[in-house]
């Protein structure tokens, strides 16, 4: 249950951080951090292998709400991007980026494939 828990988290605060935002991509660059910096947030969940992370725009209503919701799914919250060290893979979408690691329980490809299929770009790390 604890995936679906982060599932809804994440579709909350997807519709929170998009609304106004329009079609640009929130995130570039090899931390998935915005290329012109800013600040940046993150929820490590080890235990799935994977991180969120989030920019400047994902960030504007402040941190508290992304907190909650990370505490809420079982991550570690943080205000420093997703750990580098050992990335095998990073979907990059509007409403963050998403970061995987060798632990992580789906095949990268599926991981990948599940990346293209909601407009997010992936790239292998």
């Amino acid at each position: 249950m604890r995936c679906s828990n982060l599932s809804a988290a994440v579709v909350v605060l997807a519709l929170a951080a998009c609304k106004g935002q329009g079609d640009a991509p929130a995130t570039s660059g090899a931390s998935g951090a915005k290329a012109t910096g800013g600040r940046v947030a993150s929820c490590a969940t080890p235990k799935l292998g994977a991180c969120r992370q989030y920019d400047e725009a994902n960030l504007a209503l402040g941190t508290d709400m992304v907190k909650q919701l990370c505490d809420a799914a079982g991550g570690d919250f943080t205000l420093t991007a997703c750990a580098a060290d050992g990335r095998t893979g990073v979907c990059a979408m509007n409403e963050g980026t998403d970061v995987f690691y060798a632990s992580y329980p789906i095949p990268m490809d599926e991981a990948a494939a599940s990346c293209a299929k909601s407009g997010g770009r992936w790239a292998k790390r």
